[in-house]
């Protein structure tokens, strides 16, 4: 298992490294180059580039959200990609631990929708 930091303006992702699980715990907002920085970290370094036999890869991304305090378009853009990305890649996306004004703004453009594998989920993630 390995942790590691990554800090954008505004935002600070904390990445908890497992064999096939990486948590990243997002904190501040993801809009603008924030969500750029979010977009490029998941896309270069946590999707898996091959799914060949007996190759040890990421098979699921918890983005944990819990102390996201705003998401603009850019940073919806972000997420889409990113699910869709990993879509390709037969990896799962889940976004977790959703603030009341996130949830509200992600239900209002329809995100829920678009990315199935959304889930609430409760308590600590990735403990």
């Amino acid at each position: 298992m390995r942790n590691r930091n990554i800090a954008a303006p505004g935002l600070t992702l904390q990445l908890k490294e497992r064999a096939y699980e990486t948590v990243v715990r997002c904190t501040g907002k993801i809009a603008g180059k924030s969500a750029d920085t979010l977009e490029e970290e998941i896309l270069d370094r946590l999707i898996p580039e091959s799914r060949g036999k007996g190759a040890a890869c990421n098979c699921r991304i918890v983005l944990d959200i819990a102390e996201v305090t705003f998401i603009d378009s850019r940073g919806l853009g972000a997420l889409f990609s990113v699910w869709s990305a990993a879509q390709k890649k037969s990896c799962e996306i889940e976004i977790a631990n959703r603030r009341p004004q996130s949830q509200s703004f992600l239900n209002m453009m329809k995100i829920d929708r678009v990315i199935s594998r959304i889930r609430t989920r409760f308590g600590s993630v990735g403990a």
